[in-house]
C-alpha cells in the first residue's frame, strides 16, 4: 500500500514504475481490493502520461485481452480504439499496424 501512495505522490515516470511495483507485491500478498486499487491507478497514470497506447500494443503483437489487463479497461474500449487506430493510420489489418505507426513517427 505504500508503494501505491508513493507512485501516486510522485507522478511520472517514478511514479508509475512505482505503481507497477505495488501491482506487483500486491499480486501475491491476498489483498485483492488493494491490488484492484492499484491496478486503477496504474491505468490512470499511463493514460494521463499518454504512454502504452493500444496500437502501440497491438502493433507489438499483444491480445486485445491483454491489452486491456494491462491499461485497466475493456477488451471492447480496446476494440473502440483500434478500430479508430486502423482508420487514422488507413490501415485494415493488425499486421499493418508496426509499419504505419512507424511512418507516423517520421
Amino acid at each position: 500500500m505504500a508503494l501505491r501512495a508513493a507512485g501516486l505522490i510522485a507522478g511520472g515516470r517514478l511514479g508509475i514504475d512505482l505503481l507497477h511495483e505495488a501491482v506487483d507485491v500486491l499480486a501475491t500478498s491476498g489483498a485483492r481490493l488493494d491490488r484492484a486499487r492499484a491496478l486503477c491507478d496504474l491505468g490512470a497514470a499511463l493514460r494521463r502520461g499518454n504512454r502504452r497506447r493500444v496500437a502501440e500494443l497491438a502493433a507489438a503483437g499483444r491480445a486485445n485481452r491483454e491489452i486491456a489487463q494491462e491499461l485497466v479497461v475493456t477488451v471492447r474500449t480496446v476494440e473502440f480504439h483500434l478500430s479508430r487506430a486502423y482508420a487514422k493510420l488507413g490501415v485494415r489489418t493488425r499486421a499493418a499496424l508496426p509499419d504505419a505507426l512507424h511512418e507516423q513517427r517520421a
